[in-house]
């Protein structure tokens, strides 16, 4: 019996690939949710550890696959990511460039726009801090990201930290 519904639920996904990915996705986010903090020291960490390009690639899947607020919960976790290690981010952002192109258009109001009125100074020192490191990456990372550090630091330049009255 066991068997039988193992086979059909099978043939289910098989036939219908959308309810597996709603599915992952719907798992992505809540351990996005559960393991946020967790998620946020890992990122920061220049060190490359055994967990960290699972994590990555994770956020890559969330970010490709986001919708309405997603954006904005896993746009700082990119951009420290891009910070710390954007060899590793960038060439997870560089598998999507549509959605790459997408998100660029997006950054003014999902990761730069302070919606509590609190958070200033730290957004101000986080758009520093990542186009400082998309301008170092353009003159020495690898030859296929290099464009699309260039494009992050150029959308950078346009955007002015925002706060919400």
């Amino acid at each position: 019996m066991l068997t039988k519904c193992l086979i059909i639920m099978l043939m289910l996904l098989a036939v219908n690939p959308a309810f597996a990915v709603c599915s992952k996705n719907s798992i992505n986010l809540d351990w996005l949710h559960e393991n946020y903090n967790d998620i946020e020291v890992l990122v920061q960490k220049k060190e490359k550890n055994s967990s960290l390009i699972p994590v990555l690639n994770t956020l890559g899947d969330i970010w490709y696959k986001r919708y309405g607020g997603t954006t904005g919960e896993v746009s700082p976790l990119l951009a420290k990511a891009l910070i710390t290690n954007p060899d590793l981010m960038l060439s997870v952002l560089a598998d999507y460039p549509e959605s790459f192109s997408r998100w660029l258009s997006q950054l003014q109001g999902t990761l730069f726009t302070d919606f509590t009125g609190t958070q200033f100074n730290e957004l101000k020192k986080l758009h520093s801090r990542l186009y400082k490191a998309m301008q170092e990456y353009t003159k020495t990372g690898h030859e296929n990201l290099i464009p699309f550090a260039r494009r992050l630091a150029e959308k950078l330049k346009t955007i002015k930290i925002r706060t919400v009255d």
